[in-house]
């Protein structure tokens, strides 16, 4: 039973992904959830589309596997979408821009950090008014790392003609195969943070000012070191 894989870890086990395609609140028990979650920290791949994001809204948990929530689909049109990552195996096929018809999503409790963002609504060939996020910030495709797994998400799929399209079916096959065994992906500094540390290098600390930091700790060390021994009785 499909409903129960979570719920024992050799049930999980026996496969490389799962895939979300559903709305609605899945009959999944609560051990199953978490043993979903658990499977993908372990090293698991975790694969949305379109409708994935429409489910288990009260399942904290999942919402921090699948980045965010649906909140809504203000375009069924065609539009633009902005490849942002033209090197990612799911849309190195794409080019610059990808025009196609389907129904677009926004999202809630979504945001680009720790999420790798593959394909993004252009914002201006496309009227983004229309949505309700203030940031105009309306991605439509993301991955990440997960623990030791990995999560792919492509909120487009909605129509029979977008699942026929040899674009989007390499788009999807190429993300599950990257959520299987592709190579993991760093963390992207958020907006106006200060990298230290990229893995690979600690020259990022060269432009920090530590000095008043050692003050403040030469002074507490100096403190310690003058303060009276308790007395013993």
């Amino acid at each position: 039973d499909p409903l129960k894989l979570g719920e024992k870890p050799e049930n999980l086990a026996r496969y490389d992904a799962v895939l979300f395609y559903t709305t609605g609140s899945l009959p999944i028990s609560d051990e199953g959830k978490e043993g979903l979650i658990e499977w993908v920290r372990e090293g698991g791949a975790f694969c949305g589309v379109h409708c994935a994001t429409d489910t288990f809204y009260e399942f904290a948990d999942y919402m921090g596997l699948v980045g965010g929530a649906f909140d809504g689909h203000p375009w069924h049109e065609e539009v633009t979408m902005t490849v942002e990552d033209r090197t990612h195996p799911s849309t190195s096929h794409l080019g610059e821009r990808w025009v196609l018809t389907d129904e677009i999503y926004q999202f809630k409790w979504w945001r680009r950090h720790p999420s790798h963002v593959l394909l993004s609504l252009d914002t201006d060939a496309n009227d983004v008014a229309r949505g309700k996020r203030v940031d105009r910030d309306y991605a439509n495709a993301w991955c990440k790392d997960f623990g030791r797994g990995k999560m792919f998400y492509t909120a487009l799929g909605h129509r029979e003609d977008v699942w026929t399209n040899p674009l989007f079916q390499e788009h999807l096959i190429a993300g599950i195969e990257w959520a299987v065994n592709g190579p993991s992906l760093s963390t992207p500094a958020p907006e106006g943070a200060t990298v230290l540390f990229d893995g690979t290098s600690l020259d990022g600390f060269d432009i920090c000012d530590l000095a008043p930091l050692y003050d403040v700790l030469m002074e507490k060390s100096s403190d310690d070191e003058s303060s009276p021994s308790p007395s013993s009785s």
